[in-house]
Formats: C-alpha cells, sequence, structure tokens
C-alpha cells in the first residue's frame, strides 16, 4: 500500500518501538558534505565561491530581458552564451594564491555550489531571443563601453527599455488571455444555440505574427 520495502517498514517498525512517535534523523545529518573533493565544504568556502561568482557577473553579466524567470523571484544575471561552467572555474583557479586550499576544491563541487548559492547567476543560451535594442545594449555593455560611466548610462538606459518592454509583454499577455476566455464563449454559444455568423458575437480575437 505504502510502496516501501520490507526493510525499510521493519526500521520504521524498530524506531516507533525503541523512541515513540517522533521523526527519524538521517544518519548523515549534521555531516559536511565532501562531494568527491579533497577539503570539506565549509562556510568559509562557500562564502569564498558565492563571492566570486557575484563578482563575476558584476563584471561580465548582463541583466535577464525578464522572459522567463520559472520560479526563481528574484532577478537574473545571464552571463554569455560563449561562457561555459567550466570556463568560470579555471577562471576561479586562476585568481587564487598558489597556497590556497581552494585550489583543491573540485569542479563538480564548484558547479553544485554554483547551483545552490547563485541560482539567479545563469549562462545565456545561444538561441536567447533579445530584440534589436536588448542586443545594441548587450554589445555595448560587453565591448563599446570604456569608462565607469559609460556602462553605468548604457546600464541605466538598458533596465529602462526592459521596463518598457514588461508593459509591452504584459499588454500582450492580457489580450491572448481575454481572447482565450472570449473563445470559450463563443464556443459555449455554438453548442447551446448552434451554428451563428461570427460577425454577429461581441467577441475578441487575437491574430500573432512571427
Amino acid at each position: 500500500m505504502l510502496g516501501i520495502g520490507r526493510t525499510h517498514l521493519e526500521n520504521i517498525r524498530n524506531h516507533l518501538a525503541t523512541n515513540g512517535i517522533i521523526p527519524r534523523i538521517h544518519g548523515n545529518i549534521k555531516r559536511m558534505p565532501r562531494w568527491k573533493t579533497k577539503i570539506t565544504i565549509d562556510i568559509t568556502i562557500a562564502t569564498a565561491v558565492k563571492n566570486f561568482l557575484e563578482n563575476y557577473a558584476e563584471i561580465h553579466g548582463l541583466p535577464s530581458p525578464g522572459r522567463n524567470v520559472n520560479r526563481i523571484t528574484q532577478s537574473l544575471t545571464l552571463l554569455p552564451a560563449e561562457t561555459s561552467y567550466k570556463s568560470v572555474y579555471r577562471n576561479f583557479i586562476a585568481g587564487l594564491e598558489n597556497d590556497s586550499t581552494l585550489k583543491l576544491l573540485k569542479y563538480d563541487a564548484f558547479r553544485k555550489l554554483w547551483h545552490q548559492l547563485t541560482p539567479y547567476i545563469q549562462i545565456m543560451s545561444p538561441r536567447t531571443d533579445l530584440c534589436d535594442t536588448c542586443q545594441h545594449f548587450r554589445n555595448g555593455l560587453q565591448y563599446n563601453a570604456r569608462k565607469e560611466e559609460e556602462a553605468r548610462d548604457l546600464l541605466k538606459k538598458y533596465k529602462e527599455h526592459l521596463v518598457k518592454a514588461k508593459l509591452e509583454r504584459n499588454y500582450y499577455n492580457k489580450n491572448t488571455k481575454l481572447a482565450e476566455q472570449q473563445r470559450k464563449l463563443v464556443d459555449e454559444h455554438f453548442i447551446t444555440r448552434g451554428k451563428a455568423d461570427y460577425c454577429n458575437l461581441d467577441a475578441t480575437a487575437h491574430y500573432s505574427y512571427d
């Protein structure tokens, strides 16, 4: 009925008989993960990796166009499409001192820390759909901004453009949702009253062109 094996059932029964009705605690709780690396992942190492990734994203990253942030509520920072996890890892190792224990941190552990600590820093897909204005600002921030003032001004204009794009996107989504609701009303009209001329119905239609 519960989809568990006999061993699991007996372990639960023995725990109930010995400790009563309290949650079982896994034996690995409070143990530091080691993740195929020669050092223990503690708060110091995690903080060093997080700080590096945030600084790296501050220099090389771009704000998300806002297409799809899934379940992440924090705004995304996108790294250039030519970036890879290994290239960032190599830059991390290259920037360390020769006697630093962080040089023992393996690539797999670095990538796991990246996903856990900074999920809002992502690598841009080569197929990321950007409008011409977004592409212009992106190229300007990456290649053309020579001074900090120029980069700051471009970034400000880029964010203002994203705000306007979000308003347009909300308007588009609102109208497509309205058209979908109206279509259901039209279908119900045909079912209950039979066929009728579309022009006689007070409804909204939406056409999209790619």
